[in-house]
């Protein structure tokens, strides 16, 4: 499978936003 650059950029930026977005509804700040 070959993994194009932009979509994998945006699958990082995605899952970063997600990943601080699970934070703040559990109330933990790292």
């Amino acid at each position: 499978m070959t993994i194009r650059p932009d979509l994998f950029m945006w699958f990082l930026t995605y899952a970063g936003q997600a990943d601080v977005v699970v934070d703040n509804d559990k109330g933990e700040m790292r």
